[in-house]
């Protein structure tokens, strides 16, 4: 487990989608930071969530999926009629300013209220708003309460996500992935490896690489946030400082890309971190039953993984939520076996 501080992760309950709150402290200062925000359905329960907070130091939006932004789109929208809402002070929103599009994809463009115009309406009326529409790797911000490094996309994936918005050629929604019933193969044969790169003509593979990905450091508590990026990314550009399988990069804790699917999972990502707690934000719903068994493999038993640790996984729902996808994604004594615990139901982590 990692070490207290007085920082803390509230891994929010965002049905499919990610949404998390991180109550940050450096020395004698503290800050807020709020990454993603859940699908539309969660965005009542968003907007209270966030009108509780006294106030948001930096926003971090990944990227345009509805299951990251469709949340923090209803407070928006709600910012727009009461701007004495607003609580944020700067906000990292790729792919939007320029280029606006309609995050809900179940709603006509009629119907819906465009992310970016939502945000040039309340920056009108905040004046102090810092509003950074387009963020890449190797960006590093230093604040009075943390560090934070971009670890992902490369400008390749901005560049492309931009080209297909100008050629309106990006779909809003997909389809949902296939579930394997693998249970009969142990953990230690499923991890894993040489994952291909994205292609950025397919709109999954694109939405995803361009999402962000980035270091936070505090007082004694770090956090690899790796939204739905892909890991070959991440792992290039972490490699690129001088980090590998002999010269670790040490974290407290990873958010797991993409709620802990097989295509985001990549133990060479794995092998040059040095981790012992992962977090997984998802009900396995909507079709997808994430996690997937392969995603927990490559994380308690990538190559380098040092077997005398124990490796702690937390899910944000209940256990039952997990059975009710195609057999689950562990079995009984797997956990033994391996070294690991599941944790559900997890709300609120100490660093």
């Amino acid at each position: 487990m990692a070490k207290t501080t007085n920082s803390s992760i509230r891994m929010l309950k965002a049905r499919h989608g990610d949404a998390f709150i991180l109550d940050l402290w450096k020395g004698e200062n503290h800050g807020c930071i709020v990454v993603d925000g859940g699908p539309s359905i969660c965005g009542n329960t968003m907007v209270k969530e966030l009108l509780q907070l006294e106030h948001i130091d930096l926003m971090v939006l990944t990227h345009f999926d509805d299951d990251h932004i469709g949340g923090i789109l209803k407070y928006v929208q709600f910012a727009c009629e009461d701007c004495a809402s607003w609580k944020v002070d700067e906000l990292w929103v790729n792919n939007s300013k320029d280029y606006p599009i309609s995050i809900n994809s179940k709603l006509s463009y009629s119907q819906a209220l465009c992310l970016s115009d939502a945000l040039e309406k309340i920056a009108e009326n905040n004046k102090k708003l810092l509003w950074k529409p387009y963020i890449n790797e190797g960006m590093v911000k230093e604040y009075p309460f943390a560090k934070i490094s971009v670890l992902s996309p490369p400008l390749v994936c901005q560049n492309a996500v931009i080209k297909k918005l100008e050629e309106n050629r990006i779909p809003l929604s997909y389809g949902e992935e296939a579930k394997k019933d693998n249970l009969s193969i142990p953990l230690d044969g499923l991890v894993s490896y040489n994952l291909p790169e994205p292609n950025l003509d397919k709109p999954r593979d694109l939405a995803n690489a361009a999402s962000l990905a980035f270091l936070i450091e505090a007082d004694d508590f770090s956090i690899l946030m790796l939204g739905d990026s892909f890991p070959n990314n991440v792992e290039r550009y972490l490699r690129s400082l001088g980090y590998s399988e002999e010269k670790k990069i040490v974290v407290d804790y990873v958010k797991v890309s993409h709620h802990g699917s097989v295509h985001n999972s990549s133990g060479s990502l794995y092998d040059i971190i040095d981790c012992d707690n992962y977090l997984i934000s998802t009900d396995s719903g909507r079709g997808y039953h994430h996690p997937d068994r392969e995603a927990i493999a490559t994380i308690v038993c990538h190559k380098q993984r040092n077997f005398d640790r124990k490796v702690h996984v937390f899910l944000n729902y209940p256990a039952y939520k997990y059975s009710n996808g195609i057999n689950g994604f562990a079995n009984q004594g797997e956990e033994k076996k391996y070294n690991f615990e599941i944790h559900y139901n997890t709300e609120k982590l100490p660093c």
